[in-house]
């Protein structure tokens, strides 16, 4: 399955605009998206949902900003158990050690979070941890967000803007 992996796009309160974003993240053809939160606005869900199913997840800016999402969702795509977690609550942000144990809690076998503004893609025993860093306010790396395809493996490919 092809999924476009996403998170921390903080629009509007720390960007204006994502046309541009949107139309290349469309060019992906992805068949879901996943925010791993950090919207801060509806209006990215209801973007996102125009190029594809997407599934959100409350990030710490969120809920400040009214949003009700799910803190975490655990979810299945081919056969893996998928944990969907923005990544606050993490000490230190974006330790990888809890990170997995997060996922090995939850049952599952990949974790995708955000949080860093940082991107990474590393196994870690059995678990796969997946951020794809920030579109719009990245931290030490570049602006980006991922595309995955979810099969016997799991591949991901770091898209920087």
């Amino acid at each position: 399955m092809h999924v476009l992996l996403i998170s921390d796009t903080h629009f509007p309160d720390r960007v204006t605009g994502i046309s541009q974003l949107l139309r290349r993240m469309k060019e992906y053809e992805p068949e879901l998206i996943l925010h791993a939160g950090d919207l801060t606005d509806a209006e990215v869900m209801e973007e996102l949902e125009r190029i594809a199913p997407a599934v959100a997840v409350l990030g710490n800016m969120d809920e400040a900003n009214g949003l009700e999402l799910p803190i975490r969702k655990l979810f299945e795509i081919k056969g893996r158990k998928i944990l969907l977690h923005h990544g606050r609550g993490v000490h230190p942000r974006g330790d990888l050690n809890t990170l997995v144990y997060m996922a090995e809690e939850a049952g599952a076998d990949v974790i995708v979070t955000g949080h860093t503004h940082t991107p990474v893609f590393e196994k870690v025993g059995k678990i796969t941890v997946i951020n794809p860093g920030s579109p719009t306010v990245p931290r030490f790396s570049p602006k980006s967000f991922m595309v995955a395809e979810f099969g016997k493996t799991i591949e991901a490919k770091l898209i920087k803007l």
